[in-house]
């Protein structure tokens, strides 16, 4: 966050020619309603990813800005990697994918589910109509994590249901 607004807000809010795909699980899991957020943003989505969720975990409380923490005394890793030796981004990199293996790293994957659900606050359908509304038809790229046993069924499945459902 920064001024109240993500990144990719800023980003189709401050320019004419950037164009987006909308990860619209983790947009809903993080606290935005994938529709309102296509509405909002017309035109600019070429594409979405589709990916069931059936959990919300954010927004949270949202900083005013990305320097906030900084002012709260919370260092950010990140401030200034790009002056970093390489040993100390691996650091950081290592420390990322540690979390990621770790119980409480997994835990935030376990908001997704099959595609309809009976768990999904998805409304794919809404998402549909709302990207129906722009002047040209978005691509869906049905994604999965790869830490599913079947992949390939499970994006199978997922793509069969969105046939069968969302018109």
């Amino acid at each position: 966050m920064d001024e109240g607004k993500t990144l990719l807000e800023h980003l189709l809010d401050n320019s004419t020619k950037c164009y987006s795909q909308l990860d619209c699980g983790w947009a809903q899991n993080g606290g935005c309603y994938p529709p309102s957020f296509i509405r909002r943003y017309k035109n600019r989505f070429v594409a979405i990813h589709v990916k069931e969720n059936s959990k919300v975990q954010g927004p949270g409380p949202r900083p005013a800005s990305r320097h906030a923490a900084e002012e709260a005394g919370h260092a950010n890793p990140f401030a200034n990697v790009k002056e970093m030796p390489l040993e100390e981004r691996q650091k950081i990199l290592d420390g990322f994918n540690a979390h990621m293996n770790s119980p409480e790293g997994k835990k935030q994957f376990e908001v997704q589910c099959p595609m309809g659900a009976p768990e999904s606050n998805m409304n794919w359908q809404d998402i549909k109509d709302a990207l129906d509304e722009q002047d040209f038809e978005a691509f869906w790229v049905v994604e999965r994590e790869g830490f599913y046993d079947e992949h390939d069924k499970c994006i199978a499945d997922d793509a069969r249901w969105i046939k069968e459902n969302i018109h």
